[in-house]
């Protein structure tokens, strides 16, 4: 984090060097384009393109250790000014990261370096290399992932929330970049798939499509990795064919790699749908949930999703147990006779009450058994519309007697503001009717001339200007597309629940403080430690001073040209040139002078010519915009040493620009 005026001012040499410098194509770090895919797709496909002519091949991994205080900082500059950028460009004091070439099959005691097994493998740009093929790795992180999930002091919704933001895309680098197969995706989505019904309670008949479904269509939203993970490896693999990097194409053209990228491209379909992008993914899985039994009363919330965000917010505001019946609910998942009949035609289905087929719809709107929870069930609905009315505004009257010429009329909600009258009727019906239709019914009942002269005497206001509205839901809580309005919030009014112990406090605190880093102590096990591991100060400090206060590594070997000094990396910088930088670059936290990119997008692009163009004059920056400040943070959750830190240095925004 930085300067973002010094930002875009590097950001600007960048893209010069990069058009005029001609870098080699295997260098991927630090520079545009998908070296990750790249560097694992050319790595993996040598070594299997060995394995299928029955070759012996070598591979060596070089990983440089503490190179913040063991590399010269002078080799950069000697680099820089070899490759012919000015040297205006290149001078400089602070400490940087470099890679010194030197040998690595021998260590330095003359030690040889361990060559691996079949069965061991080496981990490279986040994913296990190795002769053979390695699944238990990710298998058991899964299972140890989902180990902790259900031990922490979670809610059912947190754990959901967790498994579908975190520990799920955790699987993706290694799902397209590594070495997995569709039978491998599979095995993975029944794992994950096995976790949210004991969470849940969900009965084991449960559709399939109710995990994967997106919220929109009335499902959890769990992400399938076998439907998605293909999508992202065909765009990684096209990619790589793509490449400016010669090894990267000629790799593309190796039979194994053309074999894997035909496998993976193979059509997808499901459920009748064909799947060639993640619209299809979800229209697929969708189609799926709407075609079953139990998911066929969720086909109405298709453009009304946003009804059904409380099932992935992963919100702390519902009690674990509320949350667990709506989502059975939501699914018609309770026990009733007829369900409990499947596959037992013997077995009595008929209510002890009405003696009619009792389903959950049969319960929930037309038993007399529960006629008075329905009544209960519609007038706090019609009150709930009205509390939220009210806060926005709006006059509200309730149930007023209307006399007609047919009898006197009771719309559930009147409601007025700046001139606009709408007469408002609440309804809950079955999950096999269209809510837009009883919607109609409702608006065709209440609009008559008695009603309309009513609210003229009463409100004032003319009798064509007054409209009619319903409210209208099914039984799962699915509303009318022509009736619904911005979505309010369906939590409201539910308080927090008592913590009973000290650590489900701490990890709701973290929860609700930090989503992110709440799921990565949890997936690691960490949430049970009340501080987290660290080294003493006093280590620090005295580690870190002896690092900061010794002088780099002398490089003797100076400086050897390859060509012509790169003049045109210090010509003039244009307008075009910052509005460009600006509009490619993301969003990012603030540096320490509080300047963030939003506040230099706001200003006009010339107003900064001036300073840029005096700093490429100059070769200089003010040392308020050079100063930083180091952070240590950790390379891995375990500390074990001084040397696993990495420091980071902080300074003002504008700098990279």
């Amino acid at each position: 984090m930085r300067s973002i005026l010094c930002w875009l001012y590097h950001k600007l040499l960048a893209e010069r060097v990069e058009r005029h410098y001609l870098i080699s194509g295997s260098q991927k770090a630090f520079r545009k384009g998908d070296g990750l895919a790249e560097n694992s797709y050319i790595l993996q496909n040598v070594i299997a393109d060995f394995k299928t002519r029955c070759q012996a091949t070598n591979v060596a991994f070089l990983d440089v250790s503490r190179a913040f205080d063991s590399v010269s900082h002078e080799s950069i500059f000697f680099a820089a000014a070899s490759a012919g950028i000015p040297q205006s460009l290149v001078e400089g004091k602070s400490k940087r990261w470099v890679c010194n070439p030197t040998g690595f099959l021998c260590t330095k005691e003359g030690q040889v370096v361990k060559a691996l097994k079949i069965t061991e493998g080496y981990r490279y740009l986040g994913n296990t290399v190795s002769a053979g093929y390695t699944l238990g790795s990710t298998v058991t992180n899964v299972e140890l992932g989902i180990a902790e999930l259900s031990r922490a002091p979670l809610k059912p919704q947190q754990r959901l929330f967790i498994l579908r933001t975190n520990l799920i895309p955790s699987l993706y680098h290694t799902a397209v970049l590594g070495r997995l197969y569709k039978k491998s995706l599979k095995f993975l989505d029944q794992i994950t798939g096995a976790a949210v019904p004991s969470w849940l309670r969900l009965p084991h008949d449960t559709p399939l499509g109710y995990f994967h479904a997106h919220h929109g269509d009335g499902g959890l939203d769990i992400p399938p990795l076998l439907l998605t993970t293909p999508l992202l490896r065909t765009n990684r693999m096209a990619r790589l064919v793509a490449s400016k990097d010669p090894i990267g194409r000629a790799v593309a053209e190796l039979p194994v790699f053309a074999r894997e990228r035909r496998r993976w491209s193979a059509p997808l379909t499901a459920n009748g749908v064909n799947i060639r992008d993640r619209t299809g993914v979800r229209k697929a899985i969708g189609a799926g949930l709407h075609m079953s039994v139990d998911g066929r009363g969720l086909s109405g919330s298709l453009g009304t999703g946003f009804v059904n965000q409380w099932m992935v917010s992963g919100t702390a505001l519902m009690s674990g147990h509320g949350f667990v019946n709506c989502v059975r609910l939501k699914c018609n998942l309770p026990y009733t006779k007829a369900r409990a009949a499947h596959g037992r035609p013997d077995k009595p289905i008929a209510c002890d009450a009405c003696r009619c087929r009792e389903t959950l719809a049969q319960i929930l709107q037309t038993c007399p058994r529960t006629h008075q929870p329905r009544v209960n069930r519609h007038d706090r609905v019609n009150k709930y519309l009205a509390e939220v009315l009210k806060r926005k505004g709006f006059s509200t009257r309730l149930e007023p007697a209307i006399p007609t010429r047919a009898g006197i009329r009771y719309p559930d909600l009147v409601i007025w503001k700046d001139g606009t009258y709408v007469v408002v009727d609440t309804t809950i019906v079955s999950d096999h009717k269209l809510p837009d239709d009883a919607r109609e019914r409702k608006v065709v009942y209440y609009d008559q001339p008695a009603i309309r002269d009513w609210c003229e005497v009463v409100s004032g206001v003319a009798a064509g200007d007054v409209k009619f509205s319903a409210c209208v839901l099914t039984w799962r809580g699915v509303p009318s597309q022509r009736s619904v309005g911005p979505s309010p919030d369906c939590n409201a009014g539910l308080g927090y629940k008592r913590r009973r112990r000290a650590d489900c406090a701490r990890v709701q605190k973290l929860y609700r403080a930090n989503r992110n880093e709440c799921s990565h102590k949890i997936l690691s096990g960490e949430w049970q430690n009340k501080a987290p591991p660290g080294i003493p100060l006093e280590d620090q400090v005295s580690f870190w001073s002896r690092v900061f206060g010794e002088e780099s590594v002398v490089d003797e070997r100076g400086v050897r040209p390859r060509g012509m000094v790169l003049w045109s990396l210090v010509r003039t910088i244009t307008a075009d040139e910052i509005s460009a930088a600006l509009r490619k670059s993301k969003q990012g936290a603030a540096g320490l002078d509080r300047i963030s990119r939003d506040d230099i997008r706001k200003l006009d692009p010339r107003a900064h010519l001036a300073q840029l163009n005096l700093w490429r004059y100059a070769g200089y920056q003010p040392a308020d915009f050079r100063r930083s400040r180091t952070v240590i943070v950790t390379k891995v959750p375990e500390l074990s040493g001084l040397g696993q830190f990495r420091p980071i240095a902080i300074s003002s925004y504008v700098e990279p620009l």
